[in-house]
């Protein structure tokens, strides 16, 4: 879809771009200033109290806490004392292959088909190629054109399936191994992704299990799940701002806290919020994830019919298609989403 100004008018946001790195260390510098103390240690155990929970360390030591915030991750350790980790839905593959970068006829040109040193998608029976990332890039000529390519030893291309492999350990990374084991069926890729695919020297593959939504407070509102160790929203997808917004709207409700008689309400508070919202961005994905990865060629050809006419829409027309303006709206409340707003709504009902 062609994002013209008057449509991103709409969202009301500014977009800053910034590194992972950046924004841990400021966010870790800030949390210091707030008088925050790190251990890095592990939980073994979390209890509900009289007066909020317990957490025993590795270390053998003790937190008496009033709140506790799981925030440990898709694997979550906390997730066990709220839901159940069986209400598996859905397991989706995603398969690291890892192709040599010699400098070769068959890599050059299909790096000038590309015209990049990234790959966007190529489609294939059932799955999907999301992207393929040199790490540390140069410059060339090649039939006059200046193309990327990586000094290191492999370049890196993600396969991600929505589909079950009932053989392989579920959650799991299971380190490299050699291309005759990789337990995606690839014979329906193009011609030219298998040409580079059977180059590749190995292969690293991740099960993500997607859980049913469940509740994401427990003990009474003293323990609180937030990011991925709340919601089942895709690890190779977009939406990392799911997680800023549990810690935006955690922020928003507390700042009016005034006494531990609150925290049960406003953690209340904070899931009834978020279970709409991360409903919605699931469901927005996974969908997102199911239409890159059809394997039916009538319905690639139908697929691909309707990505280029989004392409060359024009503003008009994306305001009175019907069909691009439902995909605007779908943008609109996927990204046009404000936390703050959504709090003061709540407050202002039953605050």
């Amino acid at each position: 879809m062609v994002f013209y100004d008057e449509l991103m008018g709409e969202l009301d946001a500014d977009f800053l771009v910034i590194q992972h790195k950046v924004l841990h260390r400021q966010l870790q510098t800030l949390c210091s200033q707030a008088g925050v103390v790190f251990r890095y240690t592990s939980a073994q155990k979390i209890t509900q109290t009289k007066d909020g929970a317990k957490v025993d360390l590795s270390d053998n030591s003790t937190l008496d806490c009033d709140i506790v915030i799981g925030a440990d991750g898709h694997r979550s350790f906390a997730r066990s004392y709220i839901s159940d980790e069986d209400s598996v839905v859905e397991h989706i593959v995603t398969s690291f292959i890892f192709l040599r970068t010699d400098y070769t006829p068959i890599f050059v040109l299909w790096l000038v088909r590309c015209k990049r040193g990234s790959l966007t998608i190529w489609m294939a029976s059932g799955s999907s190629i999301v992207k393929g990332e040199p790490i540390r890039e140069i410059y060339t000529k090649a039939r006059g054109d200046p193309l990327p390519l990586c000094h290191r030893k492999t370049y890196n291309i993600s396969i991600c399936s929505p589909t079950l492999v009932k053989d392989i350990a579920s959650d799991c990374s299971n380190g490299s191994q050699t291309m005759s084991s990789l337990p995606l069926d690839i014979s329906g890729f193009d011609p030219r992704v298998l040409s580079l695919i059977n180059r590749a020297t190995g292969f690293h593959l991740t099960v993500q299990k997607v859980l049913k939504e469940t509740d994401i407070v427990g003990f009474n509102g003293r323990l609180i799940l937030v990011g991925d160790a709340a919601h089942s929203v895709l690890l190779i997808r977009s939406p990392k701002i799911i997680q800023i917004e549990d810690a935006a709207t955690l922020g928003r409700l507390f700042a009016r806290f005034t006494g531990k008689s609150q925290i049960s309400a406003l953690t209340e508070a904070y899931a009834e919020i978020r279970r709409e919202r991360t409903k919605k961005a699931q469901i927005s994905e996974y969908e997102a994830l199911v239409q890159i990865s059809l394997a039916d060629a009538k319905a690639q050809d139908v697929r691909n019919k309707t990505l280029l006419q989004t392409l060359q829409a024009t503003f008009e027309m994306c305001r009175n298609d019907e069909s691009l303006a439902a995909v605007w709206k779908e943008y609109l409340d996927m990204f046009g989403f404000d936390t703050d707003n959504a709090v003061d709504q709540w407050w202002w009902a039953w605050g």
